[in-house]
């Protein structure tokens, strides 16, 4: 339109044109542009696996053309290229690497070496940490735990019980946190909503809730809000203390009061005094969130968080879901969700772009 001259207003910012798109069709919040702004900052390289997935292969081109990170694609060369031509994507600027190639050989040694390393108390071997990494999952976690990427995208075609397992034998647990948790934010028309653990901890004892908490409080941080958290259940500040998630949620606060005095948190309590101030208030007047809404949930079981993200989700008045976003690991994995689209991948390619630069977000 411009080179035609139908178009009578001329565009100036191609950057600001394309945000105002996109803001348009609501693809994306006001939360997720400051993201990619701040990713384009600070482009890292970061790994995909599954890139004979449509969907990664897309965004790991949106993530090279925005700016954001230097793919590199782990895989067949030749069914990428095949694949990158059906979609008419260009490859120029991403790296391939063919992990099962025989020119690969070498690395695959040095890191099945350094696996072995790291695992030999919990059985690892040279023999058996050299087929580990024909695995991409292994092969590209082994690639940001030895600085050769910067971080990694996978999940598409793999459990996250799985990826899990992989990460904490790759690149282990960040130090001073004892466990790997994930949490998912929701963009509502009132401000951001963060859950966790949504996909990795089941039953949570009370230490590991006390664990997920503070995490889940630095991120949140991240993200340029201020976290007020809630452990949440179906009862309130003690009247149900029949089931054991409602006692040790009770017992997490309790630390989290003791320990942590700085984190604003109080439960256990359910989701609607938690999110509403006036109410929690006027029934519970000592609680220690007094006067601020929550907006980071604590869950004391895996199957409730799910469910509440998948809900946000699909419901009308939520803007935007992130995640997962994880928690506890010592490098930026992450894992999309199976279903994940073009769009959920590259936000989380923002995140792991800047978690990579310790929390610039």
């Amino acid at each position: 339109a411009v080179e035609s001259g139908v178009a009578e207003k001329p565009i100036t910012d191609w950057v600001a044109y394309e945000t105002e798109l996109l803001s348009r069709v609501g693809l994306m919040s006001h939360l997720t542009r400051r993201l990619h702004e701040s990713a384009k900052l600070y482009p890292q390289r970061v790994v995909y696996a599954a890139c004979e997935n449509p969907a990664v292969l897309k965004a790991a081109a949106a993530a090279r053309d925005q700016g954001m990170a230097y793919p590199i694609m782990l895989g067949e060369e030749r069914e990428i290229r095949l694949l990158a031509k059906e979609l008419d994507l260009s490859l120029d600027g991403i790296s391939i690497v063919n992990y099962r190639a025989e020119e690969e050989k070498e690395r695959r040694h040095r890191y099945a070496r350094l696996y072995a390393d790291q695992n030999w108390r919990r059985g690892g071997n040279h023999t058996e940490a050299q087929d580990k990494m024909f695995d991409p999952n292994y092969f590209g976690m082994m690639m940001v735990q030895t600085g050769e990427a910067d971080a990694m995208i996978t999940g598409i075609f793999s459990k996250h019980s799985q990826l899990a397992n992989v990460a904490l034998e790759t690149v282990g647990l960040q130090e001073g946190t004892g466990h790997l948790a994930t949490m998912h934010m929701v963009s509502l028309k009132n401000g951001p909503l963060f859950l966790a653990d949504t996909l990795i901890n089941h039953n949570l004892t009370a230490e590991a809730l006390v664990d997920i908490a503070v995490m889940a409080y630095e991120r949140a941080h991240c993200f340029g809000v201020k976290p007020v958290l809630a452990l949440v259940g179906f009862s309130d500040f003690g009247a149900d203390t029949d089931a054991n998630s409602t006692v040790q949620a009770a017992k997490a606060v309790a630390i989290l009061h003791e320990k942590y005095s700085h984190i604003p948190v109080d439960g256990e309590m359910r989701v609607s005094m938690a999110l509403h101030a006036d109410k929690r208030d006027q029934q519970y007047p000592h609680n220690k969130i007094k006067g601020q809404n929550a907006n980071v949930l604590i869950f004391p079981r895996l199957s409730a968080a799910n469910a509440c993200y998948q809900l946000l989700r699909e419901a009308d008045d939520a803007e935007e879901v992130l995640g997962p976003i994880q928690m506890g690991l010592a490098r930026p994995i992450y894992f999309v969700d199976q279903e994940a689209t073009v769009s959920d991948i590259l936000n989380l390619t923002a995140v792991a772009v800047l978690d990579s630069h310790a929390c610039l977000i």
